[in-house]
């Protein structure tokens, strides 16, 4: 199973600042990563989040890299593991992927910045 979303939220520099830092805080990663430019304009983190595997269920991992400039924040939040085809038990529980997704949009919501999700687009081949 793979998903694949990207998100571009614009605003005030000091509030994406304020956004990515919070966003790290309150979602407890399971790994993060973090890379400032030797200007210090730009930075790009690294979040991984795991979802605990139960019984009979493989594990899933969502990476979300974010890339800060100094006009806008660019999340890419990728979904990796988990079975394709069938599935076995049906829960109720929140997929590790939207619960990552939501707090994003939750969180550019709250702080009054104007958020877009971008689509991929499939490039096409002539025959």
């Amino acid at each position: 199973m793979s998903a694949h979303r990207k998100f571009i939220v614009y605003g005030p520099a000091d509030t994406l600042d304020r956004m990515v830092q919070s966003f790290a805080i309150s979602s407890k990663p399971a790994h993060r990563y973090g890379f400032r430019s030797a200007d210090q304009q730009e930075t790009v983190d690294v979040l991984v989040f795991e979802e605990k595997p139960k019984l009979h269920q493989p594990n899933r991992s969502v990476t979300v890299i974010v890339e800060n400039s100094a006009r806008s924040l660019k999340f890419d939040v990728m979904t990796t593991g988990g079975r394709a085809g069938f599935r076995s038990a049906i829960t109720e529980d929140v997929p590790i992927h939207e619960q990552v997704t939501n707090l994003i949009i939750e969180y550019a919501e709250r702080l009054g910045l104007t958020i877009q999700e971008t689509y991929l687009v499939e490039s096409e081949t002539g025959s």
